[in-house]
């Protein structure tokens, strides 16, 4: 999957973030199983962070240069 396929399912995860609370919940829970059952293939040794902002904390994530 290329950068650009990525990119849109992810926004559809956001989206349904939006519209569904229960799923966001099941995410920010287990990221991985979440993200591999949307379809996003991940290295089986990676770890995954989900988190939320909030009015009062926001957080920034730096992309790999590799």
């Amino acid at each position: 999957m290329n950068q650009e396929e990525q990119g849109k399912k992810m926004g559809r995860l956001i989206a349904k973030c939006w519209l569904d609370e229960n799923f966001k919940q099941q995410l920010l829970a287990d990221p991985a199983a979440v993200l591999k059952m949307a379809g996003v293939e991940l290295p089986a040794d990676m770890t995954v962070n989900v988190f939320e902002n909030t009015d009062k904390v926001f957080s920034f994530a730096l992309p790999s240069t590799q």
